[in-house]
């Protein structure tokens, strides 16, 4: 079981697929991301959408990290009835200029999972958190979400979850 402290932390397949075991810049942020994760007690958040993504995404460091959450039973599994939010996804289509809606479109269901637990993703992908903050002005569900990129030092990601994964205004896409 999770500790009183631990977050639910929705992981885009970016971050797993690039956690890996070399020296590589990338690779070692996201690695130390996931083993800090692990270390401290959060939990990873587990949608079919997400397990979907995953399955075709993971490195071989990412797959014995998901055995060890598995293990010490911090995934969260949501079995929600309504998986997808139709009307969130309709509310940001029209927030989103229409050269950003493929990104959203592929990143929305992280969105999903995120309203429906603690309100925190992580990801590399900048384009994908741009878009997102755009429509943010639009849709109010957004603004309280926390984005945290592993690989972006500035952001002291590895602090950041030492510290309890706290929801800082300045990380939220509102902000």
């Amino acid at each position: 079981m999770a500790n009183q402290g631990s977050r639910r932390l929705v992981i885009d397949a970016d971050v797993v697929h690039s956690a890996g075991e070399t020296d590589h810049p990338i690779s070692s942020a996201c690695r130390r991301f996931l083993e800090t994760m692990l270390d401290v007690g959060h939990q990873v958040v587990m949608t079919d959408a997400i397990m979907t993504e995953w399955r075709n995404h993971l490195s071989r460091y990412s797959r014995r990290w998901r055995r060890q959450m598995y293990g010490r039973r911090r995934v969260y599994r949501i079995e929600m009835q309504k998986e997808r939010d139709n009307n969130l996804r309709k509310r940001i289509d029209q927030a989103v200029h229409r050269d950003q809606r493929a990104i959203v479109a592929k990143d929305v269901h992280l969105i999903e999972a995120a309203i429906a637990t603690d309100r925190l993703v992580t990801s590399k992908d900048e384009s994908a958190r741009g878009a997102f903050k755009d429509a943010s002005d639009g849709v109010v569900d957004l603004q309280q979400i926390v984005w945290v990129n592993p690989t972006q030092d500035e952001e002291t990601p590895i602090d950041w979850l030492q510290n309890g994964a706290r929801t800082e205004a300045h990380r939220m896409l509102g902000a």
